[in-house]
C-alpha cells in the first residue's frame, strides 16, 4: 500500500481505495473480480465517494441526478396505511380488487375529501396498490370505511391526531435516478413516530 498520510488512510474501509493525483487525496468504492482463464485478480472501481482533505476530512461528492425528479406525499398516507390496512381483509366476499379499491378511495377521501384519477395517480398509494379505476367505486361504501378510519386514527392518536397528521404531512416520498427516497424527518416528527409506534419502512 502507497505511504499516505494517517488523516488520510483513517478513512479507508473495506471495498474502497485511495488515489493520488499530486498533493490531492480521492476515494473510491470497489471490488475484486478474478480475470476468466487467467487466475489472476483485478480491481474493479464501483464509482466516486469523494475527496479527502487534512482539515475537513472526507467531503463526500455530489450525486448527479439524472432524468426527473418525482415527488409524493407520504408520511400521512404511510399512517393511515399502517394502522388502518387491516379493513382490507374484512372485505372477504368483496374480490381483492374491489378490497383494494375500497380501501384506498377511504384513505384518499379522509385525507383530502375526494378522490378521483388525478389524485390517486399522484399518491403515494397508487404505487403500493397500483392498476385501481375508480369509476365504479360506491360513494355510500367510501363513507363508511371513512368512518372506519377515522375512528381508528383517534383511538390511536386522541388530541394529538391533528398534529400528527400535520407534522406527517411535511413527509415526503422522492425519486431520484430511479430510486425512491423517504425526505428528512424533524424532530418534532420522530419524537411523534417514536411515542406512538409508527414506522415510515411501509
Amino acid at each position: 500500500m502507497a505511504n499516505y498520510p494517517d488523516w488520510v488512510l483513517k478513512h479507508k474501509r473495506k471495498g474502497t481505495y485511495i488515489n493520488r493525483v499530486k498533493d490531492k487525496y480521492y476515494l473510491y468504492a470497489a471490488h475484486s473480480e478474478r480475470e476468466p482463464g487467467t487466475g489472476k485478480v483485478k480491481r474493479v472501481c464501483d464509482g466516486y465517494i469523494g475527496r479527502i482533505t487534512e482539515k475537513d476530512g472526507l467531503i463526500l461528492s455530489k450525486p448527479k441526478i439524472k432524468g426527473s425528479i418525482e415527488v409524493r406525499e407520504y408520511g400521512r398516507e404511510a399512517i393511515v396505511f399502517q394502522l388502518c390496512f387491516r379493513f382490507m381483509e374484512s372485505y372477504g366476499k368483496k374480490s381483492k380488487d374491489a378490497a383494494r379499491l375500497l380501501f384506498c378511495a377511504g384513505l384518499l377521501t379522509y385525507l383530502h375529501g375526494w378522490v378521483d384519477e388525478y389524485l390517486y395517480g399522484k399518491s403515494w398509494i397508487s404505487l403500493q396498490l397500483p392498476g385501481l379505476n375508480f369509476s365504479q367505486v360506491s360513494t355510500v361504501e367510501v363513507q363508511r370505511m371513512v368512518t372506519k378510519i377515522t375512528g381508528v386514527l383517534q383511538d390511536h392518536f386522541g388530541e394529538d391526531l391533528g398534529q400528527v397528521m400535520q407534522k406527517a404531512g411535511r413527509l415526503y416520498k422522492v425519486q431520484a435516478n430511479r430510486t425512491w427516497h423517504i425526505s428528512e424527518e424533524d424532530e418534532p416528527l420522530r419524537f411523534m413516530r417514536k411515542r406512538y409506534g409508527l414506522t415510515w419502512e411501509v
